[in-house]
């Protein structure tokens, strides 16, 4: 599908253009906030305590959860669901700019406080803004050019990631301002605001739509299936184990800090190589997918345990001032979760029937998002009670046993 053809069907004003703008601006937008990448940093710059680092991306994952179920029965009753998703981008803005605010003004107790307060609700948002904005394209856009478009928000917005870093690196006059990383917060908030404008001008039809079935009453019936499906007992297992690879970022993320707090640049750099493996995930293991889901997962395991090997070497050798050995931490980190996305995706997709699907994966993602509560609290409580180096190792040493299992999962059928 060519920019060409996302003029859309006479008469929609330019709604493709709209999507395509949108998709992308949010895709920069959560790339320069990530809770994987930058949060981690901006945590450090207000001083917590690392027993409560571990509930950074759990806290935006039940929130993700909790807002979806909430807003069920409100886009079901909405007239014109792309307010919803406006009035979520427009929040985002305005919590990424609390979040500015907060670090250079609060004390330590209470900024810590905000900042998982405000976590909490980028989750809400980020949840809320996947099923409106899915829900108005569906609506919107004509079926036979989703995929298309879709996967073309994704290569625009990974683009403007690394053009937008770069552009950072070039124009900042003060790396070495312990401050420095809140100017990609700060632009973050300025791109919501423009993804927001693009999202209200999108044309929506009004009309009802069939009643839906909640997420909460789908995870419900997916608990019985669970008792009674082999494959998917397996399949939860590993899926549980490799919440090493999931959660692990932001661990990652808090070691470079300290390796590499002092460092000019060091924060956009691990943008941008977050950023380019993103970009380049579809290449990496599209072509495994097609063969055997469970092949990727097993291969996602053994590079996120060299990641983390690399990283460990990292902490014990002597550094430079520009730490490119840690952006390839957590470019293969990076690649090694959209590789365990993609698998999960994929493998479920072929095993299971279109009627239980949704099933499975409501269940999935609560349980998932449930453990990784007290997994979190875990690592963190190693980290702030030994060394961030510890939680490292536990990470690596179940990521490898996550390989292991996932070799016996049950084969999915050939396509």
């Amino acid at each position: 599908m060519t920019i060409k053809r996302l003029r859309g069907d006479p008469g929609d004003g330019g709604n493709e253009w709209l999507f395509l703008s949108y998709g992308a601006l949010a895709e920069v937008a959560t790339r320069l906030a990530s809770p994987q990448v930058v949060m981690p940093w901006i945590y450090t710059l207000i001083g917590g305590p690392l027993f409560l680092f571990g509930l950074l991306v759990p806290s935006v994952r039940l929130g993700a959860i909790a807002s979806q179920l909430a807003a069920l029965p409100i886009l079901e009753a909405a007239k014109f669901r792309k307010w919803i998703t406006v009035a979520a981008s427009l929040i985002m803005a305005a919590l990424l700019a609390l979040v500015c605010v907060a670090v250079l003004e609060l004390p330590t107790a209470l900024a810590t406080a905000f900042f998982f307060i405000c976590t909490l609700c980028f989750g809400a948002c980020n949840g809320t803004i996947q099923l409106t904005s899915q829900d108005a394209m569906a609506r919107t856009v004509p079926l036979r050019r989703i995929a298309g478009l879709v996967a073309l928000q994704s290569s625009l917005g990974g683009a403007m990631t690394l053009a937008l870093s770069a552009s950072l690196i070039l124009i900042n006059r003060n790396p070495g301002s312990p401050n420095r990383h809140l100017t990609l917060i700060a632009v973050a908030a300025a791109v919501w605001l423009v993804a927001a404008l693009c999202f209200s001008l999108i044309k929506e039809p009004a009309g009802d739509v069939a009643a839906k079935q909640s997420l909460w009453q789908q995870a419900c019936e997916g608990v019985r299936l669970y008792a009674r499906v082999p494959w998917f007992r397996r399949y939860i297992a590993v899926r549980m184990l490799f919440l090493s690879v999931g959660l692990a970022t932001p661990f990652y993320s808090i070691h470079a800090a300290t390796l590499y707090q002092g460092a000019a640049h060091s924060l956009t750099i691990f943008v941008i190589a977050v950023g380019l493996a993103n970009m380049l995930s579809g290449l990496v293991w599209r072509r495994m997918l097609s063969r055997d889901s469970r092949y990727v997962l097993v291969l996602v395991g053994f590079v996120a345990a060299t990641a983390g090997l690399i990283a460990i070497s990292e902490g014990r050798a002597a550094r430079a001032d520009i730490p490119y050995v840690y952006a390839v931490v957590l470019f293969l980190l990076a690649i090694s979760e959209q590789g365990l996305t993609q698998a999960s995706k994929t493998y479920v997709a072929l095993i299971a029937s279109n009627r239980e699907r949704p099933l499975f994966l409501a269940v999935n993602n609560v349980l998932l998002s449930t453990l990784a509560v007290p997994v979190s609290s875990v690592l963190g409580v190693v980290a702030h009670m030994t060394h961030i180096i510890w939680a490292l190792c536990i990470l690596v040493v179940v990521t490898l046993c996550a390989s292991i299992n996932a070799f016996f999962m049950v084969p999915p059928p050939q396509t």
